[in-house]
């Protein structure tokens, strides 16, 4: 434990320091290693770690009394490399979960490494290596300042060999690294910057239950079918959440009210087990921009944090911010905040990280409501570690974890060999009879179309959305709609547009008699809040086509043999390569039962798509080995042999590399010239981040000639569109530069 004096400040005449601020002051050591100390142990107990935390608070700067660092801080030009000597102390008290966090708290978790590494290589043994014959180091001075505490490794945590309980080692040495770093950056921050004011007494999630159940009180008489169902369902959800923690699926076709239904459960049951924040993990930024609104509406803007690469914080205000904007923007840091809403490539990149910046908010999902919307879109070869690190969170960390899913059989298997003690609890009573009252549409196949033949039946109809699998058939048969109301979306527009466009679409679809006809790509199926009494969609995973479905009477306003969605497949165009396991885990699902929507159907697809990525199927001898398609990454295998760096730089959600193209407007020209001048901060970045278009790599070298590349380093590339005509607002990015040919998928 820490001596008596442990809380106190340092006595005055201490002369070793751990920073110096620009205005003089001098941050004592011993201060900044007991109130990081202090912090950390706060941080870790919220999973029984409370003294490991205190250590690894004490231990990270430890390396700091050496002589050459004091001479550093006061201003001579010498290197320390303070970080691997606290590593090493750990290490000699056979404490390597500590020495790892110590050795990463600033440049990353490293790889452990084995007894061949040298001491040239950047891995735990080898930096240790280094230190152990420097004769020359000396950290006496930690005697008469400090008190180390003792190691004690948390009861829960299995600590002997075997590929199950390495990986549990392997996480709880991140969840202690993001306790570690997150306690280091306030306390340095709280010396550094002591007028940066971060939110304070946050609401309670008993005081968050009270407003959501005022909010929801207008609804205890619902009129009509679809609202009584809607009112059920969350009357249902509300109840079990008084349940005790654990896995839980809620299974709710589109259109049952799935989003405030959730939050329901959520807050209950954080209230019912004194549980700290709601997170929200969700695929699309589109859905997360929706829910978020939703939330807010709820519970207020200060308690609901939107965390994700394009949302800026102050989109008016870069230069003075309002003060919660600064607030939010440092919440998003540690996710000190009661309500998250993330997106599945934040949450699960974070998880399996080994950056301090990105693991620093890892401590803050322990003793969290975890709610997975649309889980079934968690990429299959990524699907074990993703299972496996929710199971650690549930099991270990206090958290409850939803998933929001289309019945996905073979997860429970998954789920319950990580977390045998921990099955998946179903909060719907009876999720096939649900189904069947909320069937609104009719799902009709009318056979293979041309692009001409698609436009022909879409210009007879006043009202329609066209979904289609490529941006390239998008821009097609937009070209081919006519008359006035015509529209097209797809991610070859940047959000900003889009959203002006889906606004314009909305607006339409509320005046009787005006038309509107809707082509877009897949962006547009998943949360997006329109309703049209027809829908096109063109052959793809049947999770899309139904996705697509939930966009047609979605208010049961029509009668369900009127509003019709038509499956077709492309005489011009074949099945895109990315999709075709889907496509044909459809083709076989609905050869076998008939029917699109029954819940049968749903079930084989999504077995079959299984057996499409991976013949082997479940086998429990399998999972810590590279014999299955589940782990493409390698990620378990890297935990089993505590290689944390390699892990992180393997575990890719999103495989294909992207280059950022802006797009000028007269909005962003000032902060396309601080772009230019490499002025710009993180906000600047998210600002423009809203008038961006994501773009392959070939697609890229198509538009040299209409560009300006910026350059950040030798692997980091954007540019800025200087050719504004290459940018329509009708059809957005044309990659087809003028006097010569492009290519568009």
């Amino acid at each position: 434990m820490v001596n008596a004096d442990a809380e106190k400040e340092t006595n005055r005449t201490s002369i070793f320091l751990a920073h110096r601020a620009d205005d003089g002051r001098e941050h004592y050591l011993a201060d900044h290693l007991n109130g990081t100390a202090k912090l950390a142990a706060k941080f870790a107990s919220s999973f029984s770690a409370g003294e490991m935390g205190r250590r690894a608070g004490v231990l990270h700067d430890i390396g700091k009394y050496q002589q050459v660092f004091q001479e550093r801080i006061r201003g001579k030009n010498v290197q320390c490399d303070h970080s691997s000597v606290g590593a090493w102390f750990s290490s000699k008290e056979n404490d390597p979960i500590t020495s790892l966090c110590v050795a990463g708290h600033h440049t990353g978790l490293p790889d452990f490494g084995t007894d061949a590494s040298t001491e040239a290589m950047p891995t735990l043994k080898g930096r240790i290596k280094k230190v152990a014959r420097n004769k020359q180091i000396n950290i006496a001075g930690y005697l008469d300042e400090i008190s180390v505490p003792e190691m004690e490794i948390p009861e829960w945590l299995p600590m002997r060999n075997g590929p199950n309980t390495s990986f549990s080692q392997a996480f709880f040495t991140r969840m202690l690294f993001s306790c570690l770093v997150d306690a280091d950056y306030l306390d340095t921050e709280a010396f550094m910057s002591p007028d940066k004011e971060r939110f304070k007494n946050h609401a309670s999630m008993e005081e968050l239950f009270e407003q959501f159940r005022h909010y929801v009180a207008r609804w205890d008489n619902p009129t009509g079918e679809l609202n009584r169902i809607r009112s059920d369902i969350l009357f249902r959800c509300l109840e079990q959440g008084a349940n005790q923690r654990g896995c839980y699926s809620l299974t709710v076709p589109t259109g049952g009210g799935k989003t405030t239904a959730s939050l329901g459960f959520a807050l209950r049951h954080a209230v019912a087990h004194s549980l700290k924040r709601i997170i929200y993990v969700i695929p699309y930024t589109s859905i997360i921009e929706q829910c978020s609104n939703v939330f807010r509406d709820i519970l207020g803007a200060d308690h609901v944090l939107e965390h994700h690469s394009n949302y800026s914080f102050d989109p008016t205000e870069s230069e003075n911010p309002s003060e919660n904007a600064r607030k939010l923007r440092l919440a998003s840091e540690n996710w000190d905040i009661p309500i998250i809403v993330t997106t599945t490539v934040q949450f699960f990149e974070s998880l399996f990280s080994s950056k301090s910046s990105r693991c620093r908010k890892l401590h803050n999902i322990s003793r969290s409501v975890i709610v997975f919307d649309e889980a079934q879109l968690i990429p299959l070869e990524h699907l074990y570690p993703c299972v496996a690190g929710v199971a650690e969170l549930v099991r270990h960390y206090g958290s409850t974890s939803v998933f929001c899913t289309a019945t996905q059989p073979f997860l429970d298997r998954i789920v319950h060999f990580f977390a045998p003690e921990t099955p998946i609890r179903e909060i719907i009573e009876d999720p096939v009879e649900l189904y069947e009252k909320l069937r609104r549409v009719t799902y009709k196949h009318v056979g293979s179309l041309t692009d001409e033949e698609l436009a022909s039946q879409l210009n007879q109809r006043d009202r329609v959305l066209c979904v289609v699998n490529t941006r390239k058939q998008a821009q097609t048969l937009f070209d081919l709609l006519e008359g006035e109301g015509r529209f097209h979306l797809s991610t070859y527009m940047t959000p900003n547009h889009r959203r002006r466009v889906l606004e314009n679409i909305r607006e339409r679809l509320l005046i009787d008699g005006l038309p509107c006809r809707v082509v877009s790509t897949s962006l547009i199926e998943a949360g997006v809040d329109i309703d049209f009494p027809c829908v096109f969609r063109q052959e793809t995973g049947l999770d899309s086509i139904l996705q697509a479905g939930g966009r047609c009477n979605r208010e049961g306003n029509n009668d369900r043999n009127e509003s019709v969605v038509h499956v077709f497949s492309s005489s011009d165009h074949s099945v895109p390569q990315y999709v075709k396991r889907r496509y044909s885990a459809m083709e076989h699902a609905v050869r076998k039962y008939g029917s699109y929507d029954d819940f049968e159907t749903i079930k084989t697809y999504f077995e079959q798509l299984r057996y499409y990525v991976d013949e082997v199927g479940f086998k429990e001898d399998l999972v810590y080995t590279r014999e299955h398609s589940f782990d493409m990454s390698g990620v378990l295998m890297n935990h089993v042999n505590f290689d944390f760096r390699k892990c992180c730089e393997s575990f890719r959600m999103i495989d294909e590399e992207t280059i950022t193209l802006y797009i000028p407007s007269d909005e962003n020209k000032e902060l396309l010239e601080r772009l230019r001048r490499k002025e710009v901060n993180r906000e600047d970045l998210r600002r423009l981040g809203m008038d961006s278009v994501a773009i392959y790599k070939n697609h890229y070298q198509l538009l040299q000639r209409c560009v300006e590349e910026i350059r950040e380093g030798t692997d980091n590339v954007a540019a800025i569109l200087w050719d504004t005509s290459q940018y329509t607002e009708e059809k957005g990015l044309r990659v087809e530069p003028k006097g010569g040919t492009g290519f568009i998928v």
